[in-house]
């Protein structure tokens, strides 16, 4: 079957804050209840593109410009997420193909990135669930620490809201026009966000040693709450900025936990173990300025503490 419902959260990471799958919502001012299906999901999200020469030849610098180690499993996820509709392209104008072909390539267009997402999920549930036992030591296995930093870099890289920014900034850069002699990013967007997390959970990952994994734990009043952009940078400079300098990932797993990956070297205002209420509020408006169009908790009063400072960046 086709799923055509995509999640750009991940539902089952959203659950930590729900109860019986409900969840609050803090969206346009308003703070409601919402089924955790019914929130970070819109129709065929995930559906792969047709990608034109200038989109492939952007692809491949891309690549060409990536670790050589790397290259191949790169050059995958091209075949992964480009394959099946120009086979769709290529059957009809060869005549058209036999319903049943048709239908198994309309299917894996829906739900091929869907599916991969799934599988990664599958492989990094258990990890999550250590987290929120406490328990960081799977940081130390070369492979689960692996699992574990691809799956981050995708959680920021899979959202709507990175791909409307990035939207935005294609189109000032191209004034509106729109040249099929040139590449263009949200078409080639399935594709290129794997590279990109392929490429930066590598960089991660060889510096696992000296970029260690702090758990943050919450015993205050003032949950943390998450958003549709739920792993973020705390060096980041907000939805229209430039490029950071520098990466902190922060990313929360429950109203009691969250994990942060600081950059090595570079000091941090948040250190491992219990949190002061003022650092936990500070990253709570961190979430809900980085988040597109939602952020998530269980306590209405948190996240109707967090509606001034939205309004305001509004």
């Amino acid at each position: 079957m086709k799923k055509r419902r995509q999640h750009h959260v991940w539902k089952a990471y959203l659950r930590a804050w729900a109860t019986d799958d409900q969840i609050l919502c803090l969206q346009n001012g308003r703070i409601f209840p919402c089924n955790i299906d019914g929130v970070a999901v819109e129709r065929d999200f995930y559906k792969l593109e047709s990608l034109t020469p200038a989109d492939l030849q952007f692809v491949a610098a891309v690549i060409r410009a990536s670790p050589p180690d790397g290259r191949q499993t790169l050059l995958n996820f091209v075949t992964m997420f480009s394959v099946h509709p120009y086979l769709k392209v290529a059957m009809a104008a060869k005549g058209a193909p036999s319903q049943a072909v048709e239908a198994f390539l309309d299917r894996k267009i829906i739900n091929a990135e869907e599916d991969y997402h799934s599988g990664l999920e599958g492989r990094v549930a258990p990890i999550i669930e250590d987290i929120r036992r406490g328990d960081l030591s799977f940081y130390d296995d070369d492979v689960k620490s692996s699992i574990f930093l691809h799956f981050l870099c995708v959680q920021m890289l899979r959202t709507k809201g990175l791909l409307e920014r990035m939207r935005r900034r294609v189109h000032d850069q191209l004034g509106g026009t729109n040249d099929a002699a040139m590449p263009d990013l949200i078409r080639s967007s399935n594709v290129l966000r794997h590279i990109f997390a392929t490429n930066i959970g590598a960089s991660l990952y060889s510096e696992r040693k000296q970029r260690r994994l702090v758990l943050l734990t919450n015993n205050t009043n003032v949950p943390f709450v998450t958003g549709d952009q739920p792993v973020i940078n705390l060096f980041g400079t907000g939805q229209d900025g430039g490029e950071p300098t520098f990466t902190t990932l922060y990313y929360p797993v429950s109203p009691g936990l969250s994990v942060l990956l600081p950059e090595p070297g570079v000091p941090c205002s948040y250190g491992a173990g219990p949190l002061s209420a003022v650092s936990v509020e500070a990253l709570n408006r961190r979430i809900s300025a980085d988040s597109h169009a939602q952020v998530f908790g269980h306590k209405a009063e948190v996240l109707r503490s967090l509606i001034p400072a939205r309004e305001n960046a509004g």
